[in-house]
């Protein structure tokens, strides 16, 4: 059994140093992290003690501080002494790229407390065969029982499934709800004060942000297009959506009250709120820093909290399943079966898209382009987690698509955080296939409510294990569908996921080489040249 707590001593001697590297690499191998990744990690801890080096003495007594707990996996080295930050002097995309990663839980972070210099490097262990498992052991059991309920004991079965299993599923939901809902409260806060670092790269920073924006909001519209070739959509009022309702939508945006919005678990606005106070907190100049530190240390706690509550996913999973036996809803599986086949038509057409107008403007091999982005949308298929693709990404995007380094050092980090069509196009696509399973009509205004809505979600989520998870219920509630629509939504998920990953990494690397065109940031001598 790994040990979740191990303690050591060393000092600052350059034996020491490279001992503690060699120590990190290891924890790091040993809890299922990647070894270049781990040899990166370890490469950063010794350039980080170098620096302590200069300040302090040698005979320094440096503590490491080893923890494997909970899912997440963290390494901390404490120099006592004066307050030193390693990080201060880092030039401002480095800075930038810094903050990303660290909301990203793979790069170090620094912080002073109780007379320490802290330096800690964590990471979430990576989604196991076990967490797989157990979610198909729960849906198989649960089908077991209700096939067996529903042939047998009919009555016990509904009994079960209203009066012990609702209740319970509905607490659970309760709490996954809420806690989605302060996840991305205090994410979109974090963004917005993001800005201010952003802005410090002034034309390149507005740009890609702005361009992000443009492509996700035609993206959305090109999904909407998708779920109207689809689905039918019930057509009333002017052009098919009541503008008095419209209007009453935006109005309802901005709240009565700070506590209506949490309680009611009405995301545009907590979206709405965490606007204002996120430009609010910019607006402060003089403190501004300490609360963005805050900000950021409240989001790893509740990001950490949630990652705990989405183990009870099997149990919601469970009771999903059990009731579509129970009360003869099994039809909804049948139908949602073409929901994976709409989703891979529209992202990969979006991305096809995408893919041929990068190749005209910037006069490139569609080979050649291909032949490029190819390895990083594998690894990001295979291992469904933008945070594993991340160093490889930076490379392809340097080293073969000719990419400015200073534009791939924030722009790849950055737009892996908030750049993702690939999830945009999974909202549509399954929200309205289990809502159109479910019998629900659809209508023009469901259709209005999900396209603005997946925009912000796509933005605002963090890149947690078990995030769409988080999408699916602040989606159900907003649009109406039941939330038993999990049963649909989570196993599918796990399929969608993999692809949506890829498509993300991908539409990334077209992004940045459109926006490094347009800034004069393209080497086009490397993007059209064969990989050596």
């Amino acid at each position: 059994m790994k040990k979740s707590l191990e303690i050591k001593l060393h000092s600052l001697s350059g034996s020491s140093i490279d001992e503690i590297g060699a120590e990190l690499e290891h924890f790091f191998e040993e809890h299922g992290d990647e070894r270049k990744n781990a040899i990166r990690m370890a490469f950063a801890a010794q350039e980080i003690l170098l620096k302590y080096r200069t300040h302090f003495d040698d005979d320094c007594v440096i503590r490491t501080v080893q923890t494997a707990r909970l899912g997440m996996v963290r390494f901390e080295i404490r120099i006592p002494g004066q307050q030193f930050d390693p990080f201060a002097d880092a030039e401002e995309e480095n800075e930038l790229m810094q903050l990303l990663l660290s909301r990203m839980n793979i790069a170090p972070t620094w912080s002073y407390k109780k007379g320490c210099n802290r330096i800690s490097f964590i990471r979430q262990e990576k989604k196991k065969l076990g967490s797989l498992a157990q979610m198909g052991i729960a849906i198989v059991s649960a089908a077991i029982l209700g096939m067996i309920c529903s042939a047998f004991a009919p009555e016990l079965g509904l009994f079960l499934s209203e009066t012990v299993l609702s209740p319970i599923f509905d607490s659970l939901m309760g709490i996954i709800s809420t806690m989605a809902a302060l996840l991305i409260f205090i994410s979109v806060m974090n963004s917005i004060c993001g800005l201010n670092d952003l802005s410090t790269l002034s034309r390149v920073g507005r740009t890609m942000l702005l361009s992000m924006l443009k492509w996700l909001t035609l993206c959305s519209t090109f999904t909407a297009a998708g779920m109207v070739l689809f689905y039918t959509f019930k057509t009333s009022a002017v052009a098919g959506i009541d503008l008095t309702k419209v209007f009453q939508m935006f109005i309802d945006i901005v709240p009565k009250n700070l506590l209506d919005p949490m309680l009611n678990n009405n995301t545009l606005q907590l979206l709405t709120l965490a606007v204002i106070f996120g430009i609010s907190i910019l607006s402060v100049s003089s403190s501004a820093g300490s609360i963005i530190k805050i900000l950021v240390e409240l989001e790893t706690v509740v990001q950490r909290t949630t990652l705990i509550l989405l183990n009870l996913l099997p149990a919601v999973i469970f009771i999903s399943v059990f009731q579509l036996f129970t009360k003869g809803q099994l039809t909804m599986l049948v139908s949602s079966i073409r929901i994976p086949l709409i989703y891979s038509l529209i992202g990969f057409l979006w991305l096809l898209l995408l893919y041929a107008r990068v190749c005209i403007r910037c006069g490139v091999s569609p080979l050649i382009l291909l032949k490029k982005l190819t390895p990083v949308f594998i690894q990001g298929f295979l291992t469904a987690s933008s945070a594993a693709t991340l160093f490889q990404n930076m490379n392809t995007c340097e080293k073969d698509l000719g990419i400015d380094k200073k534009l791939v050092n924030f722009g790849v980090p950055m737009g892996q955080v908030v750049y993702m069509p690939g999830v945009l196009c999974e909202l549509g696509a399954l929200m309205f296939g289990i809502a159109y399973a479910f019998g629900i009509e659809l209508t023009w205004m469901m259709l209005l409510i999900e396209s603005i809505l997946a925009i912000l979600l796509s933005i605002a989520l963090p890149p947690i294990p078990g995030a769409g998870v988080l999408c699916f219920s602040i989606m159900m509630n907003q649009l109406g569908i039941p939330l038993e629509g999990l049963a649909i939504a989570l196993p599918l998920e796990v399929l969608i996921d993999h692809i949506a990953t890829g498509l993300n990494l991908s539409m990334l690397q077209l992004e940045l080489i459109r926006v490094g065109d347009k800034l004069g940031m393209l080497d086009k001598k490397i993007l059209r040249s064969k990989k050596s």
